[in-house]
């Protein structure tokens, strides 16, 4: 979007691409004092999804302790690895997300102070704040899809094992 709204402004400026960028973030971006406001919704369910799979995985790994203390099984191994590192995950998107909501802070702060450039370069750094929180987000789902593999491979080998015997 920012992308299509500069080079949109670019052509309604007549502006050559060759000075382009001699013209700072504050020609570009015009926010008002709402405007980074509307970040904090979003960030406030994520923070309660992050916390709802942070939760969950806990769960998980008391279970996991439980069963792992009675039988001592690699694939119970595999699975604590995957969770630990999950773990570690859920605990960057929760930290990221809040340094966004920060940043969020500090744009309306600036931005009623009047110093719309900074304001702007905090709105900025928060929106990205927000898109690598989500990208590591995605990691995670994608590690969790990894768990349910291993919970399936675990299953076709107890198949194959129990074929042998039949």
């Amino acid at each position: 979007i920012l992308f299509i709204f500069v080079k949109n402004y670019r052509q309604s400026e007549n502006i050559p691409p060759s000075h382009f960028f001699k013209y700072k973030i504050s020609d570009f971006m015009d926010l008002n004092i709402s405007t980074p406001g509307l970040i904090f919704p979003s960030i406030s369910f994520l923070l309660i999804a992050y916390s709802n799979r942070f939760l969950a995985i806990a769960q998980l790994i008391r279970d996991l302790k439980n069963k792992f203390s009675e039988k001592k099984e690699t694939i119970l191994i595999k699975q604590i690895k995957n969770l630990r590192y999950r773990l570690k995950l859920i605990r960057w998107m929760q930290g990221v997300a809040v340094f966004g909501m920060l940043l969020a802070l500090l744009s309306i702060m600036t931005l009623y102070l009047e110093y719309m450039s900074l304001g702007n370069i905090f709105f900025i750094l928060s929106a990205i704040s927000v898109t690598t929180s989500l990208s590591i987000a995605l990691v995670e789902i994608m590690f969790s899809g990894r768990a349910l593999d291993l919970d399936l491979e675990d299953i076709q080998d107890h198949l194959k094992e129990k074929k042998k015997y039949l």
